[in-house]
C-alpha cells in the first residue's frame, strides 16, 4: 500500500507518514528475506488498531518494540521506515540509478527492548543515522534495553554518530556487553557528537577504566553531555575518583545518576580509619571537591581569561551505595552550606541513612520514588 499523501508547503502533493506503508514494505522485505515476521512489530504498528485492516493511519513521533526481531527482522524494519523494499534497492543498484527515497521526518524516538540488535542489527539501525541513507530522517533519540549489542555494534554506531546531526538523547541499557571497551570506543564516538546531550549506560559493565574514558569524554571541549547515567554498574570506588576530573573541567553536565554503583562500603569493622572505608571516603572527599569547589574554580578560570562558563551540577542520584554515616555528614554540609546556595536542586539518597530529610530533595517538575533501599547503617 502506497505512503499517504499530504499538502505540501508550495501546494503540491508529497509523500506522508504512514504505518500502514511501514507495514507493507517490512512484510515484503521479511518475505525477501526468507525469515518471520516479528509479533513485536505487529504489535507497535497494529496497537489500538481493532485488525490488521485498521492501522493507525500516521506514523507517530515514537516507535516502541518489545520483542524479539532479530538482525534480519531489523534490517527489514529499517526499509519500512525508509519505506522502500528491499528489492527496490537491489535493482536500483543494478541498473545503477539512484532511488529517490522519501523517509519519515516526523519518526523522532526508537526504543527497542529485549529485541535482539545485536551487533549486525545495529549495522541496520545505524543506516537511520546516517544522513547520507536517509536525507529526511531526523531521529531525536535511540533506545536500546536488554540486548547483547557489544564492541563490534558500538563501533558501527559511532560511525553513524560522527555524521550525524539530529541524535541528542541514547540509552544503551541493560547491556551487559557494554563493557569498559566498548565504552572507550563509544566515548570517541560521542565526542564528536556535541548534538547529544543525554547518555545513559544503565546496568551495563561499567568499570573504573570505563569512567577513565567517560570521564576524557566529560572534559572535551566538543562534547555537549547535560545528562549522564551510570546507574547499576559496579563502577567502585576507583572508577568514582577516575570520573572526577571530567566532572570538574565539564562545561556541560548537570545531571548524574550513580544510583547502585559500589562507591561505598558495608560497615568497616576497624571503623572510619579502616582500609575498605578509606578508599570509599577518599574517592568521595575528591567527587564532592570536584562538583563544587572545583567546578567553580574552572569557572573562575574561564571568566578570567574570557571564556564561557558551564552550568553547575543540578542532579545527583546516590541511593543504593552503602554510604558511610560520616560520607553523608559532609555531603550535608556541601548542600546545607548557609555561606552559599548549593546548586544541587535533586539529590536521592537511602531512606537508611540519618541525616536523610536534610539530604533528599527534588526539584519541581521532578518525579521520583522518595528514598532508596534501607540499606545497612
Amino acid at each position: 500500500m502506497p505512503p499517504k499523501k499530504q499538502g505540501g508547503g508550495d501546494g503540491t502533493e508529497e509523500t506522508g507518514p504512514s504505518l500502514e506503508h511501514v507495514w507493507s514494505v517490512y512484510s515484503r522485505t521479511v518475505r525477501e528475506l526468507g525469515i518471520q515476521q516479528s509479533d513485536a512489530v505487529r504489535n507497535e504498528v497494529f496497537r489500538d488498531a481493532e485488525s490488521e485492516d485498521e492501522t493507525r493511519e500516521l506514523l507517530p513521533e515514537a516507535l516502541a518494540f518489545h520483542g524479539h526481531i532479530g538482525p534480519g527482522g531489523l534490517h527489514a524494519l529499517a526499509h519500512g521506515i525508509v519505506g522502500v523494499p528491499i528489492s527496490s534497492v537491489a535493482n536500483a543498484q543494478a541498473q545503477g540509478s539512484a532511488l529517490s527515497l522519501r523517509t519519515y521526518s516526523v519518526l523522532k524516538h526508537l526504543n527497542f527492548a529485549n529485541c535482539g540488535v545485536e551487533n549486525a542489527g545495529m549495522l541496520h539501525l545505524s543506516n537511520l543515522l546516517r544522513p547520507t541513507m536517509t536525507p529526511d530522517m531526523a531521529l531525536e533519540s535511540l533506545t536500546i534495553q536488554s540486548d547483547a549489542l557489544g564492541l563490534e555494534g558500538i563501533d558501527t554506531l559511532c560511525m553513524a554518530l560522527v555524521v550525524n546531526t539530529t541524535l541528542t538523547t541514547l540509552k544503551l541499557e541493560e547491556c551487559p556487553a557494554i563493557d569498559d571497551r566498548a565504552v572507550s570506543a563509544l566515548s570517541h564516538g560521542v565526542i564528536l557528537h556535541p548534538m547529544l546531550e543525554t547518555l545513559s549506560l544503565r546496568g551495563c559493565r561499567v568499570g573504573p577504566t570505563g569512567c577513565r574514558h567517560l570521564s576524557k569524554l566529560l572534559r572535551g571541549a566538543g562534547n555537549g553531555v547535560a545528562s549522564l547515567c551510570l546507574a547499576e554498574n559496579e563502577i567502585t570506588p576507583e572508577g568514582l575518583e577516575e570520573l572526577c576530573d571530567g566532572l570538574q573541567h565539564s562545561l556541560t553536565l548537570t545531571s548524574l545518576d550513580l544510583r547502585c554503583c559500589g562507591l561505598g562500603v558495608p560497615m568497616d569493622p576497624e571503623g572510619w580509619a579502616g582500609p575498605a572505608n578509606l578508599q570509599s571516603r577518599t574517592a568521595f572527599s575528591k567527587f564532592f571537591w570536584a562538583i563544587t569547589d572545583g567546578r567553580e574554580l574552572q569557572e573562575g578560570s574561564r571568566g578570567a581569561s574570557g571564556g564561557g562558563g558551564g552550568p553547575m551540577l543540578e542532579s545527583l542520584d546516590l541511593c543504593e551505595n552503602e554510604l558511610h554515616p560520616r560520607t553523608a555528614e559532609k555531603l550535608d554540609a556541601i548542600v546545607n552550606d548557609p555561606a552559599k546556595a548549593s546548586t544541587i536542586k535533586t539529590l536521592k539518597v537511602d531512606l537508611s541513612l540519618a541525616n536523610y530529610d536534610r539530604l533528599w530533595r527534588v526539584s519541581e517538575g521532578k518525579k521520583g520514588k522518595k528514598g532508596g533501599k534501607k540499606g545497612k547503617k
